[in-house]
């Protein structure tokens, strides 16, 4: 979405592509945010409640990375200039695999963790995929 508050721009798009799958089937919409230290930045909370409602509003699953992406998937927050790198480094060392599910399944909010594995299990017939 090339940075925050973004979120609504893309409701064109994702209007357009629903046109085209619907004669394939069923299709969703999936929005993943970092959290961006909601719990302690009074401007990162209102935006995350904004996002959320908009998600809800729209009959949209919201994916939330506490406090980002980096965080859950590394264990440390990134500096902006090094993500790219820090990316493709946990690619080729297929890091993903020393992924614990736990972190990925939680229905609350906290450093580190995420609610992906909870959203994707809604969708899929077989749990054990993931």
């Amino acid at each position: 979405m090339k940075g925050k508050g973004n979120y609504k721009k893309v409701g064109k798009r994702i209007s357009a592509l629903q046109k085209i799958y619907k004669n394939i089937g069923e299709s969703y919409v999936i929005y993943c945010f970092d959290t961006d230290k909601y719990n302690v930045d009074s401007e990162a909370n209102r935006i995350l409640c904004e996002e959320k409602k908009y998600c809800v509003d729209n009959g949209y699953d919201f994916i939330w990375f506490c406090h980002d992406i980096e965080e859950v998937f590394l264990g440390k927050s990134v500096a902006k200039s090094e993500k790219t790198e820090k990316a493709k480094q946990y690619i080729t060392r297929h890091k993903i695999k020393d992924l614990r599910r736990a972190k990925l399944k939680s229905n609350v909010m906290a450093r580190g963790k995420s609610n992906l594995l909870l959203i994707l299990e809604k969708y899929l017939n077989n749990d054990k995929a993931i």
